[in-house]
């Protein structure tokens, strides 16, 4: 169970706390926190301490530090959870959070604290739950007295499902189903795949009356890692997944997955020759290797040039580009790729600065190539959604369903 939590700030002063259990003193916390894990850097090293027989388990927001301390042996990950959802509900409620903020709203703060929170054991934090009770901007108690509005919002804080409403209702039944994938590779320079994995995201927007339960059934050889739920979700052994959807937006799951196929684009080749000492020639080669059928739209590629840079006249055959000397960089830009094996070519001329006695010396680090790019209508890492189904009980309607997939690039890196 847990004892104390803390906001503290930068300097490791305390902001805000709340003690849940007897025999732990804010004061000696906060001394403790600050000499002997922000003094010493423990701090970044670490997010789960031991300082003098307690456990220390913190997360930093920006210049602020969110802390729960214990005497027990706790389920650190279990704390992490809470603490990132009750800084979701704080961005919720009060949306930028500092310092300040915490000071104007703490009587706020700590309703948040009060309900999410029970004798040191984690409780509710469902931002649209609290939402129900918990206001900013004054608040009806003659409506909480009536018993039938009172006994809605207990059936839902202690019932099987006090992420949605009941008695939803809308004229239109539709519930939208979006995989969002992002794509990090690494490249060494002589064409070795250092790094090729996937990140996914599957987002749902849900508009049906009732309490309808939906039937999510997935495709089973794909290989996942790093999978994280909803709460609302069961998960079957048949890679089905069983929910009943909050009202709107939110994350279904998370995952992370292998790339299996070859990166969709490739650098062939980038040489940079060097003409005299104030003049350089790049020659850069691009292979599209995407499957058939798929095709990658707003193509961005960032080529690196010295430091010492003045000018660069470009010549492309496909697309734009354009020096950027803020970046220091060659921006090429093509609207879309669309033909397996089809390869693209950049040639460019670089126009150097003069060397002088203090930068002769200092070495270019030659930064790895940056591409991003967009596949839409695809998900490169081979999730599918096989079937969707929507069932509700009482009101037995059959909704629209609409299932999007998209893949960009996060982090493709290619090294020089």
């Amino acid at each position: 169970m847990i004892g104390v939590l803390l906001f503290l700030n930068s300097r490791g002063d305390v902001v805000l706390s709340r003690t849940f259990r007897d025999g732990f003193s804010v004061r000696s916390l906060a001394e403790s926190f600050r000499n002997r894990l922000l003094s010493t850097g423990m701090v970044d090293r670490s997010p789960i301490n031991i300082v003098d027989g307690l456990c220390f388990v913190h997360v930093r927001f920006h210049d602020l530090y969110v802390a729960l301390v214990s005497d027990g042996n706790n389920n650190c990950f279990a704390c992490f959870q809470y603490m990132l959802h009750l800084l979701e509900v704080c961005h919720a409620y009060l949306g930028d959070i500092s310092e300040e903020t915490l000071k104007e709203k703490f009587v706020v703060l700590q309703e948040f604290i009060d309900e999410t929170m029970d004798f040191g054991y984690p409780q509710t934090t469902e931002t649209g739950l609290l939402q129900t009770f918990i206001g900013t901007k004054g608040f009806d108690i003659a409506r909480m007295k009536r018993p039938a509005e009172a006994e809605r919002v207990t059936t839902r804080l202690t019932g099987k499902k006090p992420w949605r409403n009941s008695g939803l209702w809308y004229r239109v039944n539709e519930i939208f189903l979006d995989v969002v994938e992002k794509l990090y590779v690494l490249v060494s320079h002589t064409g070795q795949v250092l790094e090729s994995n996937v990140a996914g995201r599957v987002v749902v927007k849900s508009f049906l009356s009732g309490m309808p339960e939906c039937r999510l059934v997935l495709k089973d050889d794909v290989s996942q890692y790093d999978v994280s739920y909803h709460a609302c979700v069961s998960v079957q052994t048949d890679r089905t997944l069983v929910f009943v959807p909050l009202d709107g937006m939110f994350l279904l799951m998370q995952y992370r997955a292998a790339l299996t196929a070859p990166p969709p684009l490739k650098v062939l080749h980038t040489r940079f020759t060097e003409v005299s000492k104030t003049r350089t020639e790049v020659e850069f080669g691009l292979k599209c290797e995407i499957a058939a059928g798929m095709r990658c739209n707003e193509v961005e590629v960032r080529i690196p040039c010295p430091e010492n840079t003045a000018d660069v006249k470009v010549c492309v055959a496909r697309g734009h580009a354009q020096f950027d000397g803020v970046l220091h960089a060659v921006i090429w830009t093509l609207p879309s790729v669309l033909q397996k094996d089809e390869e693209m070519q950049l040639t460019a001329e670089i126009v150097l600065i003069a060397p002088t006695i203090a930068t002769s010396e200092k070495i270019w680090a030659r930064p790895p190539i940056k591409i991003s790019f967009t596949t839409p209508s695809h998900a490169l890492s081979g999730f599918e959604v096989k079937e969707l189904q929507v069932e509700e009980p009482l009101l037995r309607y059959t909704p629209s369903k609409w299932v999007r997939y998209s893949t960009t690039a996060g982090q493709y890196e290619w090294r020089l």
